[in-house]
């Protein structure tokens, strides 16, 4: 085989997302035919995939692109080197460089029809500077992948695949986001898929993420028990400043529009009435932020997002998690655990291979069909095993 087969296989055949599904289905449906599925569970979480490129404050992309048209200036039309606009002294503010980039966009766009290089260096900074792109990117090589976080002092910019596997570890579907979007969004996504793989699905395993109100209405019009831990924060948050604001269930606070999580949390309200849980954001970052209008109030002392807590809404639910069967059921989660972990540890799931969205679900479907491979293989060893 030609070294470069793979690659032109993942550029000209792997280039829409049905194409990725189809792989996928095709995995789940031969394990299906050897009958190494049996469950009728779903086991779900979200694992997440750094970016390979580093994360640059918006200082340092602004001069990275800058310095790209420089380059591409000096290269390509040597003979205006002097006339270049300088770059700038290394304490440069932010305002200094934005200026600095639009002039040199100027000055670049004059040679843009001389070479496509230099002309792709312009576009880019152009892109840069629209709407303050720079203020809300994290990389100039890699704009799509945002923030998401583990845990409330632990962060990553990059991707998350959402997945669900039955309880014999087979991946039946896959959902990939970007780093800042809540796990719990895709559980309707991931049943739907799923069934579409010819999946029968009776009852889901999952964390506190998926146990929203509109998840637990949604299990319930399906007939699917849901063996969810209830989290009341973040079944009936009512939104009171703006929208956009999510429960991250890692870290424990609320993340704003902008990607920012609350620096602390209280709760508030009289003991005799429904109370709130108020989250409070660092005001410096607010009186910065390009979101701002709407949700901050120039000159507020402070920034804060309540939502009112409803528990008996779930009561049903609430019941159920108390039982024995619940709590054996739950057990069974340990499984997605030790999947994620094979993701990474054997298959390079830590670190995002390209660039971009659709790069990653590249990735993650490759890589699904993989460990769906080895995984039906070892079944059916396991299967004769039994027979002996």
């Amino acid at each position: 085989m030609h070294p470069s087969s793979l690659t032109k296989f993942r550029k000209l055949r792997l280039n829409q997302e049905e194409v990725l599904e189809e792989l996928l289905h095709e995995i789940v449906s031969q394990a299906i035919e050897k009958g190494l599925i049996k469950s009728k569970t779903l086991i779900m979480d979200a694992t997440h995939t750094r970016s390979q490129y580093s994360v640059k404050t918006p200082i340092e992309m602004l001069r990275e692109v800058s310095k790209n048209m420089r380059k591409q200036l000096y290269r390509y039309v040597p003979e205006i080197k002097d006339s270049v606009p300088p770059k700038l002294h290394p304490t440069a503010s932010l305002e200094e460089e934005v200026t600095y980039t639009q002039e040199l966009i100027d000055f670049s766009s004059q040679y843009n029809d001389q070479n496509s290089n230099i002309q792709k260096a312009t576009e880019k900074a152009l892109d840069l500077l629209k709407d303050e792109t720079y203020q809300t990117i994290l990389s100039v090589s890699d704009p799509e992948a945002k923030m998401g976080y583990k845990s409330s002092t632990e962060s990553f910019v990059g991707y998350k695949s959402h997945l669900a596997i039955t309880e014999e570890r087979i991946i039946t579907a896959v959902e990939v986001t970007t780093g800042e979007v809540n796990d719990g969004k895709y559980l309707e996504t991931l049943v739907e898929k799923s069934k579409n793989n010819a999946i029968e699905v009776q009852e889901i395993l999952a964390d506190a993420a998926y146990s929203s109100k509109d998840n637990l209405a949604y299990m319930e019009k399906e007939k699917i028990t849901a063996v969810t831990p209830l989290n009341p924060i973040v079944s009936n948050g009512i939104n009171r400043d703006a929208d956009g604001f999510e429960y991250n269930k890692d870290a424990g606070q609320m993340r704003c529009p902008a990607g920012y999580l609350s620096v602390r949390k209280a709760r508030t309200g009289k003991k005799t009435q429904n109370q709130r849980w108020t989250y409070y954001f660092m005001i410096e970052r607010c009186q910065t932020c390009p979101l701002r209008e709407g949700c901050y109030k120039s000159g507020a002392k402070s920034k804060t997002y309540s939502i009112t807590i409803k528990s008996d809404i779930h009561q049903k639910a609430m019941d159920y998690q108390k039982t024995d069967e619940f709590k054996q059921k739950k057990k069974q989660r340990y499984k997605i655990e030790a999947k994620n972990a094979e993701l990474k540890q054997s298959h390079g799931f830590k670190t995002c291979k390209f660039a971009g969205l659709f790069g990653m679900k590249i990735q993650a479907y490759l890589t699904a069909f993989v460990v769906n491979s080895k995984r039906i293989v070892r079944l059916i060893q396991l299967k004769k095993v039994k027979l002996k």
